[in-house]
C-alpha cells in the first residue's frame, strides 16, 4: 500500500514536470479559437478593424508574397506592431495562428504594399512562444504564409 502511494506521488510529480517543461508555447485555459491567443488585429491606426472568422485562411494561389517586421517581446494583454509588406499591392490580410482554429479578417479600404497592423494578445495567455501566421490577398490571388513568432512574458 505504502509502495503504491510512492509510486502515485512519483508519478504525478513526473506529470507536473513534463507540464513545466513544454511552458515554452502559451496555452490557453479555455478552447483553441484564435481570439482565446489573438483578442483582435486593427490596421491604419485603429481606423480599420478584423473580423473574426470561424475559417482558416484561404489557400495560397498567385497571390502577393509577404515579409515581415516587428514583433519581440510582448506583455500579457499587450500588442504588437507589425509591419506587413506585400510583392504587390493587397487590399486583405487574414492573421491566423497555427496553435488554434479561426482567422482574424482584416479588409483594407484601398490596395497598399506596406500596412503596420497592431495585433493584441489575449490576457488568458501565459508565458512562451506564439507564432502568428499573416496571409496576404490582392486583385492577382492569395499569396503565401509569412510567421512571427512573438514572445509572451510579464
Amino acid at each position: 500500500m505504502v509502495a503504491s502511494m510512492r509510486r502515485s506521488r512519483l508519478l504525478v510529480l513526473a506529470g507536473g514536470a513534463l507540464c513545466a517543461a513544454c511552458a515554452s508555447e502559451p496555452v490557453s485555459p479555455s478552447s483553441a479559437r484564435i481570439d482565446d491567443y489573438i483578442a483582435g488585429v486593427t490596421a491604419r491606426d485603429g481606423q480599420v478593424a478584423a473580423v473574426l472568422s470561424d475559417s482558416a485562411p484561404p489557400s495560397a494561389s498567385f497571390g502577393p508574397s509577404v515579409v515581415l517586421n516587428g514583433g519581440g517581446k510582448v506583455q500579457h494583454g499587450g500588442s504588437a506592431r507589425i509591419s506587413v509588406a506585400g510583392g504587390a499591392d493587397f487590399t486583405r490580410v487574414y492573421v491566423s495562428t497555427p496553435m488554434a482554429s479561426g482567422t482574424w479578417d482584416v479588409a483594407l479600404p484601398s490596395g497598399v504594399t506596406v500596412e503596420d497592423l497592431v495585433v493584441g494578445l489575449s490576457p488568458k495567455l501565459r508565458s512562451g512562444s506564439l507564432r502568428v501566421r499573416f496571409v496576404l490577398e490582392g486583385p492577382s490571388g492569395v499569396g503565401g504564409a509569412a510567421e512571427e513568432v512573438l514572445d509572451v512574458g510579464e
